[in-house]
């Protein structure tokens, strides 16, 4: 069986990302790579979508080239949520 150049693109990130986690971290080899997983959220895609070109804007980007919801522990070891986006001109918090 071939593989497209774009499968095959997609399978070495795969295989690039389990060999970052190995023996550090559980990751599901099955777990699909987005890169923009609020973007893809079905609960956080609405605000997220309608903020999304003002941050672009701000920061001068083109795109997001990845975006996920993070835990920041602050000062009192409290977990707190917040949205981390990376884009093509830095990240944001």
């Amino acid at each position: 069986m071939k593989l497209t150049p774009a499968d095959q693109l997609y399978v070495r990130k795969k295989i690039f990302t389990s060999g970052i986690f190995k023996g550090k971290k559980a990751w599901p080899i099955n777990k699909k790579l987005v890169g923009d997983y609020i973007a893809t959220d079905a609960a956080l895609s609405a605000a997220f979508n309608s903020g999304k070109a003002r941050l672009l804007q701000a920061h001068g980007s083109k795109t997001v080239l990845f975006s996920a919801i993070v835990t920041k522990c602050n000062r009192g070891c409290a977990g707190q949520p917040r949205g981390l986006v990376l884009t093509d001109k830095g990240t944001t918090a």
